[in-house]
């Protein structure tokens, strides 16, 4: 169940709910944070002719010692779906007075940049895995 149906709201519905209320909420109370990814599977739902599609997220999230278990739906596209899957951190933003009203970033394990070769490719940006103190060079 996304954030937003939890309080009530099913996308622009009647009780004037929608995924742009939740994005002022985590705007205006926001916390970043990482979850585990417990599960996710895609629904079926898809946007813009199949760019973004709803992915179902159980995901696990400790915060000031309590663990919480939300399960949220959130459209996502390929490029912030890379390096996402059971078992792996999930950076999040979470409102700060109800830890469970969440959205999903991207993994923490991958940056985006530019792609300098997007004129021949035609990605305009790219994935690639995020720098660790490990991975820095020793002098």
């Amino acid at each position: 169940m996304s954030p937003w149906r939890k309080h009530g709201h099913d996308g622009d519905d009647a009780a004037g709910g929608s995924a742009k209320d939740l994005a002022k909420i985590i705007a205006k109370r926001g916390v970043p944070g990482q979850a585990t990814i417990v599960a996710l599977a895609p629904t079926g739902a898809e946007r813009h002719g199949g760019v973004g599609r709803e992915i179902e997220f159980e995901l696990q999230l400790t915060v000031g010692g309590e663990t919480h278990r939300p399960v949220l739906r959130q459209f996502m596209n390929d490029l912030t779906m890379t390096g996402l899957a059971a078992g792996e951190p999930a950076a999040v933003q979470y409102d700060r007075d109800d830890p469970c009203t969440l959205i999903v970033m991207q993994s923490p394990k991958y940056v985006f940049l530019r792609n300098p070769n997007a004129a021949f490719d035609g990605q305009s940006m790219l994935a690639v895995p995020a720098a660790g103190p490990a991975d820095l060079p020793q002098y």
